[in-house]
């Protein structure tokens, strides 16, 4: 049985562009900086960028020409996280990239919600004894790095950088997950609709656990993906045992 329902994924994704304004995705537009800091690093004019989006981002023009593959740059903005394959999804980057060609992606990672996720876990076993899969199972910073390097990208590099935002009220954080696309497509997610006590108890637990000065807190990490597709210019690692200093001389 697949992970993810397709359909429910295409249905959040529809309301989210008809029913949201770009204004809503805050998290979309921080990320846009965060990827031209990272483009203007690198230094370079790639001329022939894929952007893989589910929603428009308003990047600059000079780095964003699409054309057909092969590619200079692909980048990927929040959608690996919810992929039935994302190995697959790695593998065909790859294959479109031109030799010392860039991939960049980002996507949510493990610790994201983790605030919400416990305040849900602890919700429904109290009422319930029992719990449903609720929010996502998403991937760690090793596990990313992992389905890099099986990709065949060289010189991976994986980091990950934290958002902390303050909720005023936490019907304002489903607002911004709506506004995402990101409630829950999972096929395994209980298809009742949770009574309105479910939703006091999970605020109340919230509100106990994760609520100072006024703001409930909410976190989300951010993953980083760097990758080049191989090419003789790139820089080597040491063969082992080519190193000038001897470990006995620094112990």
């Amino acid at each position: 049985m697949s992970l993810f329902d397709q359909h429910i994924i295409d249905l959040n994704l529809q309301r989210a562009s008809t029913r949201y304004t770009q204004e809503d995705r805050f998290l979309y537009r921080w990320a846009e900086t965060q990827l031209l800091d990272r483009l203007s690093d690198i230094k370079r004019d790639f001329k022939n960028t894929l952007l893989i989006s589910d929603f428009p981002i308003a990047l600059d023009n000079k780095t964003i020409r699409q054309n057909a593959p092969p590619h200079e740059c692909v980048i990927s903005l929040f959608n690996l996280h919810r992929l039935e394959h994302p190995d697959q999804y790695l593998n065909s980057i790859f294959q479109s990239l031109k030799p010392d060609g860039l991939f960049l992606g980002l996507f949510f990672g493990g610790d994201t919600l983790q605030e919400l996720k416990q305040a849900l876990i602890n919700t429904e076993l109290n009422l319930s004894k029992g719990t449903h899969q609720r929010t996502l199972p998403l991937l760690t910073k090793q596990e990313a790095g992992a389905l890099m390097q099986a990709s065949g990208f060289s010189l991976p590099v994986v980091d990950s950088q934290y958002v902390r935002v303050g909720y005023k009220k936490l019907s304002s954080l489903y607002k911004d997950l709506r506004a995402m696309g990101e409630t829950n497509p999972l096929t395994s997610r209980s298809k009742h609709i949770p009574p309105k006590k479910f939703f006091n108890e999970v605020e109340a637990y919230y509100r106990d656990h994760f609520y100072e000065d006024g703001t409930y807190t909410a976190t989300f990490e951010v993953i980083f993906c760097t990758g080049w597709s191989p090419h003789s210019s790139q820089q080597k690692p040491l063969k082992r045992g080519s190193g000038a200093v001897s470990l006995k001389d620094v112990l």
